[in-house]
């Protein structure tokens, strides 16, 4: 397995909140690093965690000839914005409310 660069996680736990990297079907490439998967259905991936060029993502996606890929996603970007990128469609929108003690 090629090592993914500790500047490429630093960046991701920072954009991304996470603390921990799911290794479950990790793929590092040249471009980054993602970890899926399988979804409920035939030809389909639920991404976990990704990092890297998105476009080149997409194209490795259609290679492997995956047909439907689910993913959440946590940007500084508008929901909207990566809809248009990427042709998706929001299925779902998670809000978070941080509630104080009384």
């Amino acid at each position: 397995m090629k090592v993914i660069p500790r500047e490429w996680l630093e960046d991701y736990f920072e954009r991304t909140g996470d603390e921990g990297l799911c290794v479950e079907n990790l793929v590092v490439t040249e471009w980054g690093f993602m970890s899926w998967r399988a979804s409920g259905s035939p030809a389909s991936i639920f991404i976990v965690q990704m990092y890297g060029d998105g476009k080149k993502w997409l194209n490795f996606l259609r290679e492997a000839q995956v047909r439907r890929v689910e993913f959440s996603v946590k940007s500084l970007r508008r929901a909207k914005a990566v809809e248009r990128k990427y042709g998706a469609k929001i299925k779902a929108v998670i809000l978070e409310l941080e509630i104080g003690s009384p």
